[in-house]
Formats: C-alpha cells, structure tokens, sequence
C-alpha cells in the first residue's frame, strides 16, 4: 500500500490536469499499490489515444504541475522541471489511466 496520503487540493489539481474531469474522487475511494511498478498490456494501453498521453506528458513537465506538490518554493526551477515532478503522485492515477477501477484490494 502507499504511504503516502492523498493531498485533497494537490490530487484534484493532479486529477483534473490528466482527465479533465469536474469529478474527483476523494481520499478513501482511492488505493493503489506503492512506487508505480505495474505490467501494462498493449490493450490496456490503447485504451486511451494518443492524443491523451502528448496532453498529460505535456501536463506533467509542465510549471503548473510542479505547483501541485507539497513544498516550500512557490515556483518551479528548470532543474526541478526535469526531476522532481508531480509525477511522484502519479502511483495513486496510473491503474486509473490504464482502465482499473479506483480501489485496488
């Protein structure tokens, strides 16, 4: 299981720049297993297009995401954009992406 918890203003911010939703689920609807390592097959990933993963590449290395994690400097440096990313909450939306449901046993 994850250690971490779910940042309620962080993973709406997180949720809705990967699926554009207005929905988000909340803290309790939402278990995963830890550090994103997982098997995905061709099927499951073309679940979504092509057209999906440019925009969340593009989300995700963007200023704007680096906003959604938890620290002490308001903007993002060049070197932060290349490294430490919102891509650390990524563990908690990956099985989502690839057509899971939201709550893993």
């Amino acid at each position: 299981r994850i250690t971490m918890r779910w940042d309620v203003p962080g993973m709406s911010a997180l949720w809705r720049g990967i699926f554009g939703s207005s929905v988000v689920p909340g803290p309790t609807q939402v278990a995963a297993y830890c550090c994103s390592h997982m098997v995905v097959s061709r099927d499951r990933i073309r679940l979504r297009t092509k057209r999906f993963y440019e925009d969340t590449l593009r989300f995700m290395t963007s200023p704007a995401s680096y906003a959604l994690l938890p620290t002490a400097s308001p903007f993002a440096a060049e070197d932060d954009l290349k490294g430490r990313l919102a891509c650390q909450n990524m563990m908690f939306v990956w099985h989502v992406l690839f057509g899971e449901p939201l709550y893993l046993p």
